[in-house]
């Protein structure tokens, strides 16, 4: 593991383990480490500030350029996920299972994720603003097999969807209004 150019500040690292891991001009900032185990993971110019990672497992990921802000992961677990370019701003991931997921620049900004389950979903060139994913906005929801490609997600609830083996590419939802939909 190479620590490289990295600010380790009133953080608390318990039970994680880590392995063939580079971590390169990253700030840690107010963040508590839990039972985290990180192995063969890639941390390059990251910035995490006022972050609780709490019982999460991150496998085979790459973090290139992203900035986490006031982000709180708890009883996550990430596998086989890509984040290049990402900026996680103000979220909240909270019993999420990130599995087989590629997030490439994407810009994530006050969001909030609560009990969601995102199982082998593409993310491309995809813009999340101003929405909330939670239990009334992206409620009982299970993202499976979708492929989602510059696409524009702004000022939209969705409420009670089940979206399943659907492929979407160069979409734009724009203030929209989704509720109780089905598609299949």
């Amino acid at each position: 593991m190479n620590f490289h150019q990295i600010y380790f500040h009133q953080k608390h690292f318990y039970q994680i383990y880590f392995h063939q891991i580079n971590f390169h001009q990253i700030n840690f900032h107010r963040i508590n480490f839990h039972q985290i185990n990180f192995h063969r993971f890639h941390f390059h110019r990251f910035h995490f500030h006022q972050i609780n990672f709490h019982q999460i497992y991150f496998h085979q990921k790459h973090f290139h350029q992203i900035y986490f802000h006031q982000i709180y992961f708890r009883q996550k677990h990430f596998h086989r996920i890509y984040f290049h370019q990402i900026n996680f701003h103000r979220f909240h991931f909270h019993r999420f299972h990130f599995h087989q997921i590629y997030f490439y620049q994407i810009n994530f900004h006050q969001k909030h994720f609560h009990q969601k389950h995102f199982h082998q979903i593409y993310f491309y060139q995809i813009n999340f603003h101003q929405i909330h994913f939670h239990q009334k906005h992206f409620h009982q929801i299970n993202f499976h097999q979708i492929h989602l490609h510059r696409i524009h997600f702004h000022q939209i609830h969705f409420h009670q969807k089940h979206f399943y083996q659907i492929y979407l590419h160069q979409k734009h939802f724009y203030q929209k209004h989704f509720h109780q939909i089905h598609l299949h």
